[in-house]
C-alpha cells in the first residue's frame, strides 16, 4: 500500500498541554508518541491477520515480532509512568488501586 492517511482528534487545549508534557518526559514528540501507538497496534493486528490467514511464516511472522520489540518497550514505559503518575495521586487519599477493592 503506498500513500499516507491522516489521523485527527481534537481535545481541550488543557489536554494537549497537558499531552506534551507527558510525551516531553518520555523523550518523545506527541506526533510520535501518538503515530508509535497506530503503528504498533496496526502491526499487531496485521500480525495477528496473517498468523490465522496462513499468509506469513511461523519464521517470518518472530522476525516482524522482533522489529516491534523496540516501540513496545517505549509504549510500556510511558504505560508505567501513567500507572505510576495514577497510583502515586490515589495514594494521596488513601486510595490502592492495586488492591481489588480499592481501598488500603
Amino acid at each position: 500500500m503506498t500513500g499516507s492517511a491522516q489521523v485527527t482528534m481534537k481535545t481541550t487545549p488543557e489536554n494537549y498541554e497537558d499531552f506534551k508534557r507527558f510525551c516531553a518526559r518520555q523523550g518523545i514528540s506527541p506526533y510520535a508518541m501518538l503515530k508509535l501507538v497506530v503503528e504498533s497496534w496496526a502491526a499487531a493486528e496485521r500480525l495477528v491477520r496473517a498468523a490465522e490467514e496462513g499468509q506469513m511464516a511461523k519464521a517470518e511472522i518472530l522476525a516482524e515480532l522482533g522489529r516491534l520489540v523496540e516501540k513496545i518497550r517505549i509504549i510500556t514505559k510511558a504505560n508505567g509512568v501513567f500507572t505510576e503518575a495514577v497510583t502515586q495521586a490515589a495514594k494521596h487519599y488513601g486510595i490502592d488501586l492495586m488492591s481489588p477493592f480499592g481501598a488500603k
